[in-house]
């Protein structure tokens, strides 16, 4: 779609994936806040529950992944103990104890493949009065002990306007 609005129009367009932007926003955001970190070395992973699904954001070394197609992070497809796909689990109104337990895996699992200094959660239909027990939770499914800081965003909508905002600006100054 962005090939056909710059064409027809004669304009540069930038289009990106929403979780990129808010993963890329909060990490801004939480950087101004924390002053001790910079945008290059962060390593990071924003898991957002909506009712549309969930997905994550991913920064690795600074840098979004947004893998082959524009796939990475689509959490939502990922299998889970042969009971369907993370989505399909979550979509189903599942009891907080299973609830607890997969997401508390997912975290795990981001984890292990990643290793980010900070896993992020938030969105709309997370069920936040959980967070405590997903934390720990984790502990249980975790190797070696290493255990990545988890993180409640409050405002996703925020995260949103300040990532679009810089890539929009990056994209605006590339050529100079």
């Amino acid at each position: 779609i962005g090939e056909y609005i710059e064409k027809k129009y004669d304009i540069p367009v930038l289009l990106e994936n929403n979780l990129n932007a808010i993963d890329l926003g909060f990490s801004i955001n939480y950087l101004k806040e924390m002053k001790t970190l910079d945008l290059k070395s962060l390593n990071l992973v924003y898991i957002h529950f909506t009712e549309d699904g969930v997905g994550a954001g991913i920064i690795a070394n600074g840098q979004l992944i947004r893998g082959e197609n524009n796939f990475a992070g689509e959490l939502g497809f990922m299998p889970i103990n042969n009971k369907g796909h993370l989505g399909h689990i979550l979509s189903n109104n599942p009891s907080d104890e299973t609830y607890i337990d997969v997401v508390s895996q997912v975290i795990a699992i981001l984890n292990c493949v990643i290793n980010p200094s900070f896993i992020v959660i938030g969105g709309s239909t997370l069920r936040k009065d959980l967070i405590a027990q997903i934390k720990e939770t984790c502990k249980k499914y975790l190797a070696n002990n290493i255990m990545t800081k988890i993180i409640l965003s409050e405002d996703s909508k925020k995260d949103y306007l300040t990532g679009i905002t810089y890539l929009a600006t990056e994209f605006m100054y590339s050529g100079i």
